[in-house]
Parts: structure tokens; C-alpha cells; sequence
């Protein structure tokens, strides 16, 4: 029965809301893993290296001002740690750039998700971190700002010097205003319907089986939304009577204006500053816009999905409405080919330092956007069997990353394909030692590699890796044709019938067998030519006429 299981409710507060979090609760650091939720744009080591770059620019300037004694401790919070990898990363460059302030550093990984948290913190990329004691794993709940709980049960005893949190902003309710001609403002509403079986108390119970299950897919796309605008007072809407001076501020002189207003982020903004050094630093990336036309006019806004979470593009123009009603200073980027976009707000004012290298290093092409274009181009000619172009860009992903076992394991794989096998052996060796967490099947890789360089011993030596690590009849078959070449026939049969054994479809295996058969009767026949036809030691013997 099609029914209505939401009436127009204002956006930031309709049931999606209460799915959205369910689903972060329960998902887990699968929602990365799988590829439902994106974290490369943000969390790769250029970006990371950035970010450490400013905040230790940061740290000279409080530090400058008096706010940090040289040799204090330095605490930073990243709220919303996602799968860990931007912490990792993070680190790693801020060991590089200035290794006696990371001694000193304090990096609170946290989640408002308890079981992400617990997850991330096993992660292969974050548990050295917490080992040294530089990484500190908290619970934090960006709609609780001012209670930060340490997950071994203590509690923040440090001023914060910094705040860095990415794809936040976007994933925090927001309320979608517009000013229309007439001087009114309207907000957005959404209306939700839904196939139910029974109609009395199902939508109840449809509700809280959604939220008991919020992981299953498409949960949100299969809900019908309807969208519409209704008409509010704009210093009714808010809790917070600066929230309307920020819209207005926003707004400014554009006859019609449509924004999708952040007021829960910048609620937290304020309400975090008793935890804040004086000086210090929020920053935030997101996804988005940063150009004024891009909220002049009326339009449509819609969430947009990534598994059953909403994500609201940020348009950063809105970061400009704080200045003037809450005389805080911000910094952000402008340039529209930026992937992401990044805002920092101090409520005291910057300092020379973070200030010069904010203009200098975000206001520029970003790094991190060569990296994400140097994969795209190299995916690109990989399709076009451009295998030399291709590697070519992968290399450069490398120079950004050389850290990074994926784009290792990229680049040696695309080497075997151009037919360069010592570059392939390079990287991909490389790549082996670095994926610590044997995400990649590098052994597989190095096989083929060693294989193709005439190398068969080490070639075996890295298919049997690969092998004991998963049974797979590629690998075998490979095995089996390198037994083969050196007369090793039973052993290469057993490959080739185990091969299929897993998959009785897989030709090459069938058509390999087939050939191992061919080469051990060729082989026993070498020593027949010129035997005689009829032996000397045995007799003759009259078979009769033929009938």
C-alpha cells in the first residue's frame, strides 16, 4: 500500500535524518571500504601534508603570540575520522616536514560512531600511531562540542591548537533557505512515501524497521521524496538570533538568492571555541562551490546519496557571512577547478604564519587535485591500451604518494602491461613491503612480472605466496605452465586439474592440459625415431590373409 509516512517537514529535520545516523552507527568502516562513501579527495598524503603544513604554521603562531611555550604539548582534534587514513597520512607528513613537534603532538582520531571508532583504531594504518602515543582515539559528537571522551575512559585536559575535520559539514543537518523577490523567505520541505504492507500502524513500525536496518541498500533511494518550499520568518527559524544576521550577511544585495545554510556546523563553530587556544584554528574541507553566482537565483537543492547517508554540497560563499556578524577571520579557497574546498576560521584573527602559507599553498593549484587527475588520466589511457602514457601517469601519482601500495600496485601492473618488467618489479616490490595490511595481491603481480622477465624461480616463489594466500586457478594454471617448461609434467598436471577442479569453465586450464599432454607424448616419442619396425628379438608371426 502506497502511503504517505512523512508529511512536508522541513528538510533538516525530517526522518531521513534519523536513517542518515542509524546508518553511520551500524556501517562502520565498510561504508569506505566498499567504496559507498568517498575518501580519497580529502584524506590522500598531498592533502594531508597541506593540512600539516598549515597547522604547523599554526603552532609558530601561537606560540609567537604566547599562546604555546616551545616544547608544550599540541593538541588537535580531527572530528569525523572516517576510516583513518587522513590521520595516518597526516602524521606521517608532519614527521617528514618537523619531527620534534610531532613528538609533542597530540592527534584525537575520533567518531561519533562507536563501533567506527573501534574499527579504525585496529586499522594497520592507525594502531602504530597509538602505539607511539602520538594518536589518541576519542568519542566526539559534533552536536556536544564541548565533551570530548577519551576512549581509554580519561578526559582532555589540553586546550585545542587545532580542529581539522573533512566531508563534516556536509553530512551535518542544514537548513535550505531562499529569499525570493517579494522580499519573503521560504524554506525547503520534503514529504516522504513509501510501499507499506498493512496500513494501520505500519508506518510506525516501517519506520523503525528502517532504522533497525539502516545498511541495507538503496534504503534512502527507494523512499518517494517530494520537495517544496514553505514560507517562514527568518528570525523565527533559528535558535540562535546571529543564524538570521548570517543568512542576511550571506544573501547581501542579491534579489533572490537560494543557500543551503550550515547553521549546525556553525553552531558548532561557536559553541567549540572554550576548547580552542586563543588563535586557534578550525579547519574544514568539503565538496562543493565557492563562487557567488552559484546561490544567486531560485532552485531547486537536493541531497545528494552515498549508501543511505545524505551529503548536501557546501557552496563556501556561506563562511563569508561569518566575518561581519561574528568578527571572526576566515580563510578559504576560490577557485572552482579545486576538487574539494577548504575553509579555516580563527575567531581571534590569524597570525602571520598560517595566514601566508593558507595563500601560498590553498590559493594555488592544490596537489592533491594532480594526484586525483594523474589517476584519472592514467585509468583513462589504461582503457585506450595505452599502457606507456598510462604508466607514465601513474609514476607522477607516485612522486605525489610514494608511500601509497595502491598506486604502487597500479603502477607495476600497468609496467607489466607496457612490457617494462623491471619497472614493474621495482614498484611492485615496493608496493609489497608498503601494503602492510595485504590489501593488494602483490604476489600475484610479482609472479606474472618475474615470469615475464625470464626469472621462473622467483616467479614460483611469489605464485605460491599468492596461492597459499587464496586458491585461484589463474594462479595455478600459471604455476603449471612454468612446471611444464622445465619438464616438471605431474606437477604441472596438478595444477592444471585443480585449476579446474575450481572452475570447470576456465579454458585456459582445459586448453593447457590438453597441450601438457601433447608435450609428455612428444616427449617419450624423441627416442623412438629410427627404432626398427619390427624388433630382432621377437618373431615373425602370420597374422593370414586379410578376409
Amino acid at each position: 500500500m502506497h502511503v504517505t509516512i512523512e508529511k512536508p517537514t522541513p528538510f533538516d529535520r525530517s526522518i531521513q535524518w534519523k536513517l542518515h545516523h542509524a546508518y553511520w552507527a551500524q556501517r562502520g568502516v565498510d561504508a569506505w571500504s566498499s567504496g559507498e562513501v568517498p575518501w580519497l579527495s580529502t584524506s590522500n598524503f598531498p592533502t594531508a601534508r597541506q593540512h600539516a603544513q598549515l597547522f604547523h604554521a599554526v603552532v609558530a603562531d601561537l606560540e609567537a603570540r604566547g599562546a604555546l611555550a616551545p616544547g608544550d604539548l599540541v593538541w588537535l582534534l580531527e572530528g569525523g575520522c572516517g576510516n583513518g587514513r587522513f590521520a595516518a597520512n597526516f602524521l606521517r607528513a608532519l614527521e617528514l616536514l618537523d619531527p620534534a613537534l610531532l613528538e609533542r603532538t597530540r592527534y584525537l582520531i575520533s567518531d561519533y560512531s562507536e563501533k567506527n571508532l573501534g574499527e579504525v583504531v585496529d586499522q594497520p594504518h592507525v594502531a602504530p600511531w597509538i602505539a607511539r602515543g602520538v594518536m589518541v582515539p576519542a568519542l566526539y559528537d559534533m552536536n556536544d562540542p564541548q565533551r570530548v571522551r577519551l576512549r581509554d575512559g580519561g578526559t582532555l585536559t589540553h586546550a585545542l591548537a587545532f580542529f581539522v575535520s573533512s566531508y563534516v559539514s556536509c553530512v551535518l543537518p542544514m537548513k535550505h533557505i531562499q529569499k525570493r523577490a517579494d522580499g519573503s523567505w521560504h524554506e525547503l520541505l520534503v514529504e516522504i512515501r513509501a510501499d507499506v504492507d498493512r496500513p494501520e500502524g505500519a508506518t510506525e513500525r516501517f519506520i523503525s524497521d528502517l532504522v533497525a536496518d539502516a545498511t541495507r541498500y538503496n534504503l534512502l533511494k527507494n523512499l518517494e521524496l517530494h520537495f517544496d518550499w514553505g514560507e517562514v520568518d527568518l528570525d523565527a527559524l533559528f535558535d540562535h538570533g546571529s543564524h538570521a544576521d548570517v543568512v542576511r550577511a550571506i544573501v547581501g544585495d542579491a534579489e533572490e538568492a537560494t543557500v543551503g545554510y550550515p547553521y549546525g556546523f556553525f553552531d558548532f563553530l561557536r559553541e567549540l571555541q572554550p576548547l580552542m587556544l586563543e588563535g586557534g584554528v578550525v579547519l574544514t574541507n568539503d565538496y562543493g562551490s565557492v563562487s557567488r553566482d552559484r546561490i544567486e537565483g531560485r532552485f531547486e537543492r537536493r541531497p545528494q546519496m552515498y549508501g543511505n547517508s545524505l551529503a548536501q554540497d557546501i557552496n563556501f560563499t556561506v563562511y563569508d557571512g561569518l566575518p561581519p556578524v561574528l568578527g571572526w577571520e576566515v580563510l578559504r579557497t576560490a577557485s572552482e577547478l579545486d576538487s574539494v574546498h577548504a575553509a579555516a576560521v580563527c575567531a581571534h584573527g590569524f597570525g602571520p604564519a598560517a595566514r601566508a602559507l593558507f595563500a601560498t599553498h590553498y590559493h594555488q593549484r592544490r596537489p592533491s587535485d594532480d594526484l586525483l587527475d594523474y589517476n584519472a588520466a592514467a585509468r583513462t589511457y589504461i582503457q585506450k591500451k595505452e599502457y606507456t602514457r598510462a604508466l607514465r601517469f601513474y609514476l607522477r601519482c607516485v612522486d605525489l604518494d610514494p608511500d601509497d601500495p595502491e598506486l604502487r600496485y597500479n603502477a607495476g601492473s600497468t609496467a607489466l602491461d607496457a612490457a617494462l618488467y623491471a619497472v614493474a618489479i621495482e614498484h611492485l616490490e615496493r608496493g609489497y613491503a608498503l601494503d602492510v595490511e595485504k590489501r593488494f595481491d602483490f604476489d600475484f603481480q610479482l609472479g606474472r612480472a618475474y615470469s615475464l622477465a625470464g626469472r621462473h624461480d622467483d616467479a614460483l616463489a611469489w605464485y605460491r605466496e599468492s596461492h597459499a594466500r587464496s586458491e585461484h586457478p589463474v594462479t595455478l594454471t600459471n604455476m603449471g605452465v612454468l612446471h611444464a617448461y622445465h619438464g616438471r609434467y605431474a606437477t604441472a598436471h596438478s595444477c592444471y586439474a585443480r585449476a579446474i577442479e575450481l572452475d570447470p569453465h576456465y579454458e585456459r586450464a582445459r586448453d593447457r592440459l590438453l597441450r601438457l599432454k601433447e608435450m609428455v607424448w612428444e616427449d617419450a616419442v624423441k627416442g623412438f625415431v629410427g627404432a626398427p619396425i619390427v624388433p630382432e628379438d621377437a618373431a615373425p608371426r602370420d597374422e593370414g590373409a586379410a578376409s
